[in-house]
């Protein structure tokens, strides 16, 4: 029986007490090993150039020079990146840079297991998908690369970033959905209704799922001004960083996902809100109650096509 082989590692941040640290996590966590560790980005770049990459790269932000989130943002990083850092409100661009997890210093080492396990996870996944798709990477601006990083998907639409048809269309009832650096088979009839936020829709199904990555967008995101018709709560979170959720965020519009669902089963019923008829309960004049009891808004413009589709179904 072969022996799974270790995750290799490389630790970016100016300060060598925290690099030491991060090395000393490293050696007491089975099957991860440090290959190297630097105190900058141009020190990571002269090694990639001659050497592979690692699985799992732990990066901090503010360094002299190039900072580690301008890097991933302007590099195809094949690694699931950890961002470690003094700093917490750089935590909504990392997710939106696709970071497997964020971790704040000083970190205790159960949470740095955590991210370990969860970078572990998401490189198994894509593994899998590799093989059954023919994916090679999913770089920082959500393309499907080669080992390159070339894109292998060149026309995908700016966008449908979040959301992949993979040998399959709705019609074979499912589709592929990336969220958190995951890649989701969603099943057509598992879904209940869509909600979307800012530049984000959650899927909500019958289904659960795990998520890598959690950010809370109402605690990261600055509001200059009151909005009383924002949809976030202060307990809403993108995703469960350590446990399943009958919901995954996609970085997506709702009228993007929409236009990959079928028509006769999928209907919009609010500006950021669609549903899947089988999943409705009851209707009001101004709500419905779905099968997961979650009661969602009914806009005046939206109630006849809706009662239209439903007498059509």
């Amino acid at each position: 029986m072969s022996q799974t082989p270790p995750l290799t590692c490389i630790i970016v941040d100016d300060e060598s007490t925290a690099r030491y640290g991060l090395r000393s996590y490293v050696n007491k966590t089975p099957n991860l090993i440090c290959v190297e560790d630097f105190p900058g980005i141009p020190y990571l770049e002269t090694y990639l150039r001659h050497n592979p990459a690692p699985d799992i790269l732990f990066m901090d932000i503010r360094m002299p020079g190039q900072s580690g989130l301008d890097y991933i943002a302007t590099k195809t990083v094949n690694s699931a990146i950890i961002i470690v850092t003094a700093y917490e409100q750089y935590a909504l661009k990392g997710f939106d840079l696709n970071v497997c997890d964020y971790l704040l210093k000083p970190v205790p080492y159960q949470r740095f297991k955590r991210a370990v396990e969860k970078a572990a996870q998401y490189i198994s996944y894509l593994k899998r998908a590799l093989t059954d798709s023919e994916m090679t990477a999913i770089d920082s601006k959500g393309l499907l690369t080669d080992l390159k990083g070339t894109p292998v998907l060149k026309d995908l639409p700016t966008d449908l970033k979040g959301t992949y048809t993979l040998k399959s269309t709705p019609t074979d009832g499912f589709i592929f959905i990336r969220a958190d650096r995951i890649i989701h088979q969603v099943r057509l009839n598992d879904i209940i209704y869509l909600k979307a936020l800012e530049n984000y829709v959650q899927i909500y199904t019958t289904s659960k799922y795990t998520t890598p990555f959690s950010t809370n967008l109402t605690s990261l995101t600055p509001h200059p001004t009151p909005c009383t018709n924002r949809i976030i709560t202060t307990s809403e979170n993108l995703g469960t960083s350590h446990a399943n959720s009958n919901h995954i965020t996609t970085r997506t519009t709702l009228k993007a996902l929409l236009s990959q669902l079928p028509t006769d089963q999928f209907i919009q019923i609010h500006k950021s809100y669609a549903v899947n008829l089988r999943h409705i309960r009851s209707i009001t004049s101004t709500t419905l109650i779905m099968t997961n009891n979650h009661e969602i808004p009914l806009s005046k413009n939206f109630r006849p096509p809706l009662l239209q589709a439903i007498s059509n179904y």
